[in-house]
């Protein structure tokens, strides 16, 4: 990170200010409290943490699975504060869950449509009995893949998904396999 230059003709920034010297003493102590204190597992959350914030778009998904009340959304609500609702937003759970019953096209395009745009989505809480559909993880994951989306009383259009997708749940999602 570094301080934003007009010269670099960005047409977003964070809602922040960059700051080298910047200490974060509650933020370092959250991310504590959420891994336990376990050096390992810190290193790593500020390592995802980082990614998530940069400007790659090599897409991902991300599961933070653990017990309720442990401050999983409120690391993740700061992440999305920092960088406004220009670069972050929210997805239905659709995104990711195995579905049947009726028209998945249609509604993945209506789905589709929060990652547009978004550097990053993220989704809260999968119910217990969620099972997660590899194919749809696979196809947001997907460098190449060419999604539809469809806003509301619209016609669809074709996008690259350059979002990265993170999910946090209380409840261990089950596989589709």
């Amino acid at each position: 990170f570094r301080p934003f230059k007009s010269s670099d003709h960005f047409t977003s920034t964070f809602n922040c200010s960059y700051d080298p010297a910047a200490m974060a003493a509650k933020w370092d102590q959250t991310v504590k409290y959420v891994t336990g204190g376990d050096p390992d597992v810190v290193r790593y959350f500020k390592q995802v943490f980082g990614y998530l914030l940069s400007t790659r778009t090599m897409r991902g998904i991300f599961f933070f699975v653990g017990p309720k009340s442990t401050g999983k959304t409120t690391l993740i609500t700061a992440l999305a504060e920092i960088m406004g609702e220009k670069y972050a937003g929210t997805a239905q759970l659709g995104l990711i869950h195995h579905t049947r019953g009726y028209n998945e096209d249609e509604d993945m395009a209506r789905t589709n449509v929060a990652l547009v745009g978004k550097r990053w989505v993220f989704m809260d809480e999968t119910r217990k009995d969620a099972i997660v559909d590899p194919a749809k993880m696979k196809r947001l994951a997907s460098r190449d893949t060419v999604l539809t989306a469809r806003h509301l009383r619209n016609d669809a259009f074709s996008f690259v998904n350059k979002s990265k997708i993170v999910v946090m749940t209380n409840n261990q999602p089950q596989l589709d396999v």
